[in-house]
């Protein structure tokens, strides 16, 4: 998870679409999150920061060719 530092308190509701709207300072702040956490933010962490989930590394699933498909293998 990403965050990005705004130049002043902002409601940067995503929903009204003022989110893009809110003036940054530049500065990020990369936070590692376990999957299935939960990261409650309040007082200025919740006015003065937004957040932007970053996608990492897709784990790929093993495909396994298990034979005999058709063909009389």
């Amino acid at each position: 998870m990403r965050f990005h530092e705004l130049a002043a308190p902002h409601d940067g509701s995503v929903r009204s679409f003022k989110a893009m709207q809110a003036p940054r300072t530049g500065r990020k702040v990369d936070v590692w999150l376990p999957s299935g956490s939960l990261l409650v933010l309040k007082a200025d962490a919740r006015y003065m920061w937004q957040h932007e989930i970053v996608g990492g590394r897709k784990k790929e699933k093993e495909r396994r060719e298990w034979g005999g498909r058709g063909g009389g293998e």
